[in-house]
């Protein structure tokens, strides 16, 4: 719209749908004007010195930063470029730049040992990029290599080793590998220090230490000490064998301690001389101490049943006794006597619990009632009589009246049945009447009737009283709906033409008729009232029906929306858009508001497509991890794992939701195996062992018994080393060993072994030596002791012999005197040499 000078007032710009027109241009020959789409990515630094990483940097370019007037695809090429030069710019000049520290590799001592212990050497490695920095690449390595330094000393600290020695040990051992039955002597042995040692500790080498001494002590003991052998219990039954006859001798257990026997040839001896002494002493003692079991003879004969109730009558029942059901320990008479007893009190109980009673059944009287009517029928009481004993029982009385009565009630009915009558009565009745007398116009109304059960009896059958019956309900239902009911008038059809005078402002309003139809309205007076009724409906509700009924005419407002673009692929983050509708568009005659629905309905029904056509996407990485598997572990341990994870929008992209999260798996593929060989653990399981374990809490004269303690393969983890997961079982067996074997090992009693003491005098007048021997106790098979005698001749030269002491069974002390002739001037030592004990 133009003034009188041609001066633009008013202008409309019109357009196809995404080209965008210069609207200040006012010549007449103005062009379509395009704007590039807005863009928006990521940028990586790269102007970096060497070795160093750029940063990411977030970069955007406004819609419109480029136009053109070619085409909406020239402008956003354009707008491309722009936004990838000045994008990288920013990217170089807001940027930073990482560098990461080189490898490191180099052995360390373990300083950490306890006092006593020598660390070992441990060779440690530092993967390349632990340590980063944004200053330079010599920053880092500093930085790198002080770690490395820090790490390393920790790292041989935990992984590495220290040595110890064990102590010296000395103690007293019990031979073994006596054959069975036989019990070892004692024998002192010693173990000289550091003849183990252990990288666990101290205490470790010396649990070593212990276990070789008491593995080497057992075998010096075994090749050193010597055996003795005692009788091995006995226990058994024996019958005695000198009952009368006819008597049977009971058993009677009897039992022989161990040791009642030795022997120093073998345990065979020995068991075969205690079983002999036995068998002979247990046949002794089961004579004095067992008796003698008789049994009563056979019995067998009749018994009457004699407990039945009143009015039974016993059966007769047989009944036999075996042999032996009775026993005495005085003599065969007295059994048999016995038994006869029970045989008379058996029997009876015998009869009474067999046998049977018979019982007759009671006179009967009483009415039944016919009921075998046709249904509706009631039948007629009938008299009827049974007589005494008409039925029996091999139960009771009350079983043989209860079976009577049963009988009883059988007979009578069916007597009733065919002896009785039957009486019917007529149905109860109810149905509707319409009164039938109305004057003309007039409708009747119905009127409900009912007639009650009974009003009218036969005896031929229910059909007959029901016939009888409804002819008299039809006939008396009419007479009483023509005295109740009444008679209903309707109305004619009535109509009239109302406008709509309720249209809200701006709207036409529109005419309807409103009718009232024929018989919507009744009178039980007269036609003309019903009429009068239908006339007030119209004049009073023919215009609320026209404003409810007739239209209005409404034309919409502009109506306009945001849409956001929801066509992005997968995880990518969309931009909004306006879309509009002019006013005057669309019309309603139902509402402003329903023409205003139908533009903002076109709104919503293209803004949507508009906005995807013309909206951008932004796509950030979505969070990723990945678990890796140490690989640098030694072999047969179990590698750790270590989760290496990149988290939601660390890396952005403007091309795609893949090119976002392929930057993330990017990373993880280049940093997680590192970091997994650098944090997680090798586990190394323990071998199996095994060792054997003498009880040693047994009692004064028990010997313990050997346990083999095992400990399982695996059964302890160690992230340090085989040989700490190995020393770690070790301490379990060797803790856990002795205790074991001290709770199930078994303990053996061994008499004390006679001990022989002795002491020496040398007369040097009469060159006699006396040696005075005692033993410890008299219970003793005798000994030969060989004594060996070391003396000087008068040329100072020395010399030996030996001689020979006997004791014999149970001797106490003894003196031996022996005569040393010659130039014997003196005894310098009496040693008891050998020892034989029988």
């Amino acid at each position: 719209m133009k003034d009188k000078d041609l001066n633009v007032l008013q202008k409309y710009c019109y357009n196809y749908k995404g080209q965008t027109i210069d609207c200040d241009d006012n010549s007449s020959s103005s062009v379509v004007l395009y704007k590039s789409a807005a863009q928006s990515g990521s940028f990586t630094k790269n102007n970096c010195a060497e070795g160093g990483s750029g940063s990411t940097v977030s970069y955007s370019l406004g819609a419109g930063a480029v136009t053109s007037t070619v085409s909406q695809a020239d402008a956003d090429a354009l707008g491309l470029a722009k936004f990838n030069t000045d994008g990288q710019n920013y990217a170089n000049s807001n940027g930073s730049c990482t560098f990461y520290s080189v490898a490191q590799s180099g052995s360390f001592t373990k300083n950490d040992c306890a006092a006593g212990g020598s660390g070992s050497n441990v060779s440690y490695s530092q993967g390349a990029g632990v340590v980063s920095s944004t200053v330079s690449q010599a920053d880092a390595d500093a930085l790198g290599y002080s770690k490395f330094i820090t790490d390393g000393q920790a790292y041989a600290n935990a992984n590495g080793y220290c040595t110890f020695y064990s102590v010296a040990q000395s103690g007293s051992f019990t031979k073994n590998d006596c054959a069975a039955g036989g019990v070892g002597s004692n024998v002192s042995y010693s173990q000289a220090a550091g003849i183990v040692s252990s990288t666990v500790s101290q205490a470790d080498a010396d649990a070593l230490g212990y276990s070789k001494f008491i593995a080497d002590g057992q075998v010096y003991a075994n090749a050193n000490g010597y055996c003795t052998f005692y009788s091995a219990a006995q226990s058994g039954s024996f019958t005695k064998n000198d009952c009368a006859a006819g008597g049977s001798g009971s058993n009677v257990s009897y039992s022989q301690g161990a040791g009642a026997v030795t022997s120093i040839v073998s345990q065979a001896e020995a068991d075969a001389l205690g079983y002999s002494r036995f068998i002979a002493d247990g046949q002794v003692y089961a004579n004095a101490n067992g008796y003698c079991t008789f049994y009563s003879a056979a019995q067998s004969g009749s018994f009457t049943k004699n407990d039945c109730a009143a009015g039974g009558s016993g059966s007769n029942v047989s009944y036999s006794q075996a042999a032996g059901v009775q026993t005495s320990t005085t003599s065969q008479a007295d059994a048999d006597a016995l038994g006869y007893s029970k045989f008379i009190t058996d029997g009876q109980a015998y009869a009474n619990a067999n046998g049977y009673c018979t019982f007759y059944s009671a006179a009967q009287s009483g009415s039944f009632t016919k009921n075998d009517c046709a249904v509706g029928g009631a039948g007629s009481n009938v008299s009827y009589s049974q007589g005494a004993g008409a039925v029996t029982s091999t139960v009771s009385q009350a079983d043989a009246d209860a079976l009577g009565y049963s009988r009883f009630i059988a007979d009578g009915q069916v007597y009733a049945n065919v002896n009785g009558y039957c009486t019917f009565y007529s149905a109860a009745q109810s149905g509707s009447f319409t009164k039938n007398d109305c004057a003309a116009g007039g409708s009747g109304s119905s009127v409900s009737y009912s007639q009650g059960i009974g009003a009218v009896t036969s005896t031929i059958s229910q059909a007959d009283a029901d016939a009888y019956g409804y002819s008299k309900f039809i006939a008396d239902g009419q007479v009483y709906a023509n005295s109740n009911a009444n008679c209903t008038f309707w109305n004619s059809a009535k109509s009239r033409l109302f406008s709509r005078n309720n249209c809200a402002e701006g709207g036409a309003p529109g005419s309807v008729w409103y009718t009232v139809a024929a018989g919507l309205y009744s009178s039980t007076d007269s036609q003309v009232a019903a009429d009068a009724q239908a006339d007030y409906d119209v004049n009073n509700n023919g215009q609320a029906y026209a404003n409810a009924n007739a239209t209005c005419t409404f034309w919409n407002t502009a109506q306009s929306g945001l849409f956001t673009r929801n066509n992005c692929a997968v995880g990518g983050s969309p931009s909004s858009v306006w879309y509009s509708v002019a006013a005057g568009i669309y019309s309603s005659t139902d509402s402003q508001v329903a023409a205003d629905s139908q533009a903002l309905s076109y709104v919503n029904n293209n803004g949507q497509a508009y906005a995807n056509a013309n909206g951008s996407c932004t796509f950030y990485n979505a969070p990723v991890s990945r678990v890796f598997f140490r690989n640098n572990c030694p072999a047969n341990t179990d590698p750790g794992t270590y989760t290496y994870s990149v988290p939601y929008g660390e890396f952005v992209s403007n091309f795609s939701q893949s090119h976002a999260d392929n930057q993330a798996q990017d990373a993880i593929n280049t940093f997680g195996q590192q970091w997994a060989n650098m944090q997680a653990t090798c586990t190394f399981f323990s071998a199996a062992q095994s060792a054997t374990f003498t009880r040693n809490n047994c009692g004064v004269n028990y010997i313990g018994g050997s346990v083999v303690y095992s400990v399982p393969y695996g059964a302890r983890l160690s992230t340090i080393s085989q040989a700490d997961a190995d020393n770690l079982a070790l301490m379990v067996l060797l803790n856990n060993g002795q205790a074991n074997a001290n709770a199930i090992g078994s303990c053996t009693f061994i008499p004390p072994p006679v001990r022989f003491d002795y002491e020496y005098y040398f007369n040097t007048s009469t060159r006699k030596l006396s040696i005075s021997t005692s033993a410890s106790t008299t219970a003793h098979n005798g000994a030969t002791l060989t004594f060996e005698i070391t003396f000087v001749r008068t040329s100072g030269a020395t010399a030996t012999r030996s001689e020979t002491v006997v004791y014999a069974r149970g001797e106490a002390d003894k003196v031996t005197e022996i005569s040393l002739v010659g130039s014997i001037v003196n005894v310098t030592s009496v040693t008891l040499t050998n020892m034989v004990r029988y």
